[in-house]
């Protein structure tokens, strides 16, 4: 093989590499739980809905037979995530923060009561993430604008 062709080979394997590292970076996260009743039993068919807080977008599931919903692959930023069900006072969390590639989970408990009834949870504990080794950042656009100029980079 010639050096130009080698050279040509390896530079396509770069831009194949480069390209699937650039793919597989994400600005995602996922966001799962478990509704319960008051007794700790699981509540079947609850209509979970998240809301993005930012861009008011609202992504809604239903509770499967083991009480669980999943936001699979959701935008990072803050959320607000309500949960209602007949029989009971509907719930809502606010100021829940996903991260960059941190799962979150929010386990909610309803109250038994009128669905007219609503339950507000102003603050939320920072999560922590025990389902995954991965750590996530959101990195503030200043903060790389910075970075790059003490580099020389413009």
């Amino acid at each position: 093989m010639s050096s130009a062709s080698r050279r040509a080979l390896l530079l396509g394997v770069g831009i194949f590499i480069a390209a699937a590292f650039a793919f597989s970076q994400t600005s995602t996260t996922s966001l799962s739980g478990t509704v319960y009743d008051p007794s700790g039993a699981v509540v079947v068919g609850a209509k979970v809905t998240a809301v993005n807080d930012a861009t008011g977008v609202p992504l809604s599931q239903v509770t499967n037979s083991a009480g669980l919903y999943s936001f699979p692959s959701v935008g990072v930023g803050m959320y607000t995530l309500t949960v209602e069900m007949a029989g009971f006072r509907t719930t809502r969390r606010s100021a829940i923060t996903l991260g960059i590639g941190t799962p979150t989970i929010e386990n909610v408990t309803l109250q038994v009561g009128d669905t007219k009834e609503v339950v507000t949870v102003e603050a939320s504990v920072t999560p922590i993430n025990t389902a995954t080794a991965t750590l996530g950042n959101v990195v503030e656009h200043q903060a790389v604008v910075t970075c790059l100029s003490m580099a020389g980079i413009r």
